[in-house]
């Protein structure tokens, strides 16, 4: 059969076997070694970041709580948080000699998901310590967040003195989900 071919015919016909012969070798053999390398590639993967995923883990939840308490979210009702916020201000206002002139009831707003209650109070005293007590509310207290400090002065005209008051405007956020669940 082969005899009355050609070296030309020959050559061809050598590669077409050579070409189905690697055609059926890939198929067959090398096709799968491929795919299952790159499962294990995934796989190897998949496993370094699950080594790491409790570290990884606790960095979000660090994130999130310093979220929190940038904003103020606390799962906490209304009347603690200003219980709270009260008694920071006056244990702050009797060790530094500062006049706690006014603290009314919390102003509440309810959007989407969020309850803002907003607590509106007002200090008299020099300014470092007026400063001094608003540090202590943004940074350490942790409460909520201050929303903004309005400084004005006034003067006593029978004494003709000078006297600087702050009226701090206090925020703090809850999940309306949160209050439901207590």
């Amino acid at each position: 059969m082969f005899k009355n071919l050609s070296y030309k015919n020959k050559n061809k016909l050598l590669l077409a076997g050579v070409v189905l012969l690697v055609f059926i070798a890939y198929s067959f053999v090398i096709k799968d070694t491929l795919v299952l390398y790159g499962d294990c590639a995934d796989m190897t993967s998949k496993l370094e970041m699950a080594s790491d995923a409790p570290v990884k883990a606790a960095m979000v939840q660090k994130k999130i709580d310093e979220m929190n308490g940038l904003l103020g979210t606390h799962k906490e009702q209304g009347d603690e948080v200003q219980q709270d916020l009260l008694g920071t201000v006056t244990g702050f206002c009797q060790k530094n000699n500062i006049l706690l002139k006014e603290f009314p009831k919390a102003i509440v707003n309810t959007e989407k998901d969020f309850t803002v209650e907003t607590n509106i109070f007002t200090v008299e005293g020099s300014f470092a310590k007026l400063l001094d007590l608003v540090y202590l509310l943004e940074q350490k207290s942790r409460i909520g967040k201050v929303a903004s400090v309005r400084f004005l002065t006034r003067v006593d005209i029978k004494t003709k003195t000078l006297f600087l008051t702050a009226k701090v405007y206090f925020q703090n956020a809850r999940k309306i989900e949160n209050e439901n669940q207590k």
